[in-house]
């Protein structure tokens, strides 16, 4: 058995885009064969070159063929792919497994490491667990705007529902499952100030951030509207509105 204990990435100026998905709260499952043996892991990191599998069953050698089928849930989408082990660990210091290397990349990895994964991933580890782990209620009937700002939250791993006004909830009691809303004060029959004073009376301690049309600079919180604590402008994107409503200030 052959090893490599101290270096499962290589060296860093060569080294792919390589997500660490045991830090991403996305549980999955790896199973390798090769003909012979099969042996089931979890997926510790991927890179768009290979992966590395932890488990404690050790049959296989570098240079070795397997074939590998990777499910993870929510994040990316079930593959299977024909590999060579490169790397293997049977250091306790480090995690237990394989390194792998794709005979070609499967295109679920070239859809999760499209345009933009850089600054997708880079901006996904700037948000604490806690913040990930948030649930926001969107107001607004702004079709494209809301789709966009939605796909964003989704591309760093914000669940975020979208209504058009609040008639679609029986019970407005209901909302009190999101951590904070973002409302447009531009919609009718009740503008954003008017739901926050509805929401005021039946959920006082649900945080609101008002979502304006305009850059200009807007009082969030009144005696009427003590639970708005914040404010954003649909001019300053999508990362900056989704700092303000994880860090409402």
């Amino acid at each position: 058995m052959q090893e490599n204990n101290h270096s499962m990435h290589g060296n860093d100026a060569a080294r792919p885009l390589r997500v660490h998905l045991a830090a991403l709260d996305h549980k999955g499952s790896v199973v390798m064969h090769d003909g012979k043996e099969l042996v089931k892991g979890a997926p510790l990191d991927i890179s768009e070159t290979g992966m590395f599998v932890e488990t404690k069953d050790m049959p296989f050698d570098i240079g070795d063929r397997v074939q590998v089928t990777v499910k993870i849930p929510g994040l990316l989408r079930s593959f299977s792919q024909d590999c060579e082990v490169t790397r293997v660990n049977t250091d306790a210091r480090f995690p237990l497994g394989f390194g792998v290397r794709f005979s070609a990349v499967p295109m679920e990895v070239k859809e999760f490491f499209g345009d933009g994964a850089r600054t997708r991933w880079g901006e996904y580890f700037l948000l604490t667990p806690e913040q990930r782990a948030q649930k926001i209620l969107l107001v607004d009937n702004d079709r494209e705007f809301d789709a966009a700002l939605q796909r964003y939250a989704s591309f760093v791993g914000i669940t975020m529902d979208v209504v058009p006004h609040l008639g679609v909830f029986p019970d407005l009691r209901s909302i009190d499952a999101y951590d904070t809303l973002l409302v447009c004060d531009d919609l009718v029959p009740f503008s954003g100030l008017e739901i926050a004073e509805i929401l005021g009376k039946y959920l006082p301690h649900k945080p609101i951030v008002m979502l304006t049309m305009t850059r200009s600079l807007w009082q969030a919180s009144t005696e009427e509207t003590p639970n708005v604590v914040g404010f954003a402008s649909k001019w300053d994107g999508n990362r900056s509105i989704l700092s303000r409503v994880l860090k409402p200030k």
